[in-house]
């Protein structure tokens, strides 16, 4: 017998049923647990290194290459991708799903261990860094003002709302990005240098 020739024979039955699994569905959707951002675990690794006042080929020659090359031999890697710029290089490392991450860590660091001795001199460990979806940025604020410059833009976010945003329950970290940096150029004339020395 089909289903159709059921529900004409049995109507009552098929509407107790439908009723049941409505209420299971109905009573299915209170109980579920909804989160906003829910926890998940990426399996991303990015390893930073800084090594300052190179240009962007220097990092990918003397730092980068060497890095992605260690790596490469750590099970379960599925891809690498780098990044070189000036004064800092950036490889991210994705693993197969699955992976333990604390292990891929230790294995990373005991092959970055032996290639370190062979970064150039003036170069920073590297540094591995898990990326955690809990740890991102949830909200991104910008501040513009017509009749402000950008040093009073900065010094604005950094002492009115800065404070205010940290004051905030549940506000683990307020990050401020962008403006320009005050700094003092000092200009040396040579020949007075040279007179004052002599």
């Amino acid at each position: 017998m089909d289903i159709t020739k059921i529900s004409i024979k049995r109507p009552v039955a098929i509407m107790m049923v439908m009723f049941i699994i409505i209420i299971l569905g109905a009573v299915s959707i209170t109980k579920m647990e909804m989160e906003l951002t829910p926890e998940t675990e990426m399996s991303m690794v990015m390893i930073m290194t800084t090594y300052e006042d190179a240009g962007p080929e220097e990092v990918e020659n003397l730092v980068t290459e060497k890095i992605e090359s260690a790596v490469a031999n750590v099970e379960n890697v599925e891809s690498i991708s780098s990044t070189s710029s000036e004064g800092s290089s950036m490889v991210s490392i994705e693993f197969n799903y699955g992976t333990n991450l604390d292990t891929a860590i230790t294995d990373l660091r005991d092959k970055l261990s032996m290639v370190e001795a062979t970064l150039p001199d003036g170069c920073d460990s590297p540094n591995i860094m898990k990326m955690d979806m809990n740890s991102m940025p949830i909200a991104t604020i910008v501040v513009s003002g017509d009749d402000m410059t950008s040093d009073e833009l900065k010094s604005f976010a950094e002492d009115d709302i800065e404070p205010r945003l940290e004051r905030q329950e549940g506000v683990a970290s307020v990050d401020i990005m962008g403006g320009t940096e005050q700094e003092i150029l000092i200009e040396i004339d040579p020949e007075r240098l040279e007179g004052l020395i002599a």
